[in-house]
Parts: C-alpha cells; sequence; structure tokens
C-alpha cells in the first residue's frame, strides 16, 4: 500500500495538470472555488497546499486552510462541492502539505458566486481553470458521455483540418472559419481539448489553440 509519504513524493513529481493544481496557500474565496468547480466540472482533482509552482514545500497553517477550502466549496459553489482532505508529511522539512480530494460531481455544472458580477462557469483544461459561458457549459455537459465525445461536429473536424494546416488559431478566428456561435465554439473547445484532441495555449488576454 502506498504511504502518505510516497503519495506526496508522485504528486510532486507528476507536475500540475488537468486534474492536479499546486497552492502556497489560499487567500481568496472565490479564486479556489474557480479552481474547486472547475474540478468537479471537469474529471476531478487534488489541489495540494503548502506547494509552491517550483514545487518547493512551505509551511501552512493546516487548519486555516481548512476553514478556506470548507467556504469556498460550500459558499462559493453553487450547489456546493464536497471535498476531503488528507494531511500529507513532509519528513524534510517537517511540516505537512494537505491534499484536497475534488470528485468529478454527478450534479455538475457548478457555478462560482462572488458578491461583484454574476455567477461563473470554469472547466479544467491543462494545468489552467478556464471560463466559459453557462450556454457553453450546458452544451459541454451534453457531450460528455463517451460515446457523444467520440462524435465530432461538422465544424469540429473543419477546426482539426485547418490545424494541420495552420500552426494554431484564436476563439474568434474559429468562430469565422467556422460560422458558429460564440456558444458553440466554447463547448467544442472544451470537448476538443478534454479529450486531448487540441492544446490550449494561454497567452495572457487571448487564448490559442494547437494540435
Amino acid at each position: 500500500m502506498q504511504t502518505k509519504q510516497q503519495l506526496l513524493i508522485q504528486l510532486l513529481r507528476n507536475g500540475e495538470g488537468e486534474r492536479l493544481d499546486y497552492k502556497q496557500t489560499i487567500s481568496n474565496f472565490s479564486k479556489i472555488a474557480r479552481t474547486i468547480a472547475a474540478f468537479a466540472n471537469t474529471s476531478g482533482g487534488i489541489i495540494l497546499i503548502g506547494v509552491t509552482d517550483r514545487r518547493l514545500i512551505v509551511h501552512i497553517d493546516v487548519e486555516e486552510e481548512k476553514y478556506m477550502i470548507n467556504k469556498a466549496a460550500s459558499e462559493y459553489c453553487d450547489p456546493p462541492v464536497p471535498t476531503r482532505f488528507e494531511e500529507l508529511p513532509d519528513f524534510e522539512s517537517e511540516t505537512i502539505v494537505l491534499a484536497v480530494h475534488v470528485l468529478e460531481s454527478t450534479i455538475a455544472p457548478h457555478a462560482v458566486i462572488t458578491e461583484s458580477k454574476a455567477p461563473g462557469w470554469y472547466i479544467r483544461i491543462g494545468d489552467k481553470s478556464i471560463e466559459i459561458e453557462e450556454e457553453a457549459m450546458a452544451l459541454m455537459m451534453k457531450r460528455k458521455s463517451a460515446a457523444q465525445a467520440n462524435y465530432l461536429e461538422t465544424y469540429e473536424q473543419l477546426l482539426i483540418v485547418h490545424l494541420k494546416n495552420h500552426d494554431k488559431v484564436n476563439l474568434k478566428s474559429f468562430i469565422k472559419l467556422c460560422q458558429i456561435t460564440r456558444i458553440q465554439a466554447q463547448a467544442s473547445i472544451a470537448k476538443l481539448a478534454l479529450n486531448g484532441i487540441i492544446k490550449v495555449h494561454d497567452m495572457g488576454n487571448e487564448d490559442f489553440y494547437s494540435l
């Protein structure tokens, strides 16, 4: 049986991705709620608290981190997202890393609630929690079964052909190329990325996509 120390070593070796996110500490309820909701809306995952982006372990207040996660998952996610905590000891630094387990939700989608703006909808693509519009989220959920995931719309096939002849495309270009709505484009990008057909590249103000 794998020990907790071995699990920590494995998670640090794996690096951030679709099902793993590192957080040095939690300081903002709505921001961590985005990650929680994105995992629940996609394939589940683990948030590792007490780890920097460079995979360095830092000291945390475990009980304070649990409080932040519980509040974010129950009050900033709608419907609330169940989480499970696991304390992973690091003997070298003599501290604890907190693993927050988020399962793929059976009642998704989950929105992120804030006081300043309308609810947001997030999915996990690669190592990022990406916001999409509510209609695109609903459309993606309808296509989430394995049978539907293997089916490509005509405009999705056109995008793949286009990317075989061009290095990249952004959302606006995809919409113009295929003459589809923004909602259809977002849902298709999410489906293709989650199934490993295309890659999403973060360029700051705008993402672009490639094979």
